[in-house]
């Protein structure tokens, strides 16, 4: 368990005047899932990933990048992958935003 999870929900819990939009955390504050939740949410998601050239790294077309972007694509995204979970996505971005759920409680 991350701690994005509990960070995306004090993001969503907020009872100040003040709208957040954006969060930055360092690298055990992100996933790649907290990214799509995030978007799906309209906020902006900044980690600051330590040793970045050794994550993993997506692209959607098979062309290759740039040569000199080459070596930080390791794989593709599985577009198929969230055609299928896309309504459930949305499910559970809806029940965060109206605070039925606790992100941290999404397995």
């Amino acid at each position: 368990m991350r701690d994005a999870t509990y960070f995306l929900d004090s993001i969503l819990g907020n009872e100040t005047e003040l709208t957040i939009l954006e969060h930055t955390t360092d690298t055990p504050g992100y996933t790649e899932l907290i990214f799509a939740f995030f978007d799906l949410l309209g906020l902006s998601f900044s980690p600051h990933i330590r040793d970045v050239g050794t994550q993993q790294l997506y692209r959607i077309k098979r062309q290759l990048p740039d040569a000199d972007l080459k070596p930080l694509f390791k794989g593709w995204i599985n577009c198929q992958l969230i055609i299928d979970y896309w309504d459930e996505m949305l499910r559970v971005a809806g029940s965060l935003r109206l605070c039925r759920k606790n992100q941290s409680m999404v397995k």
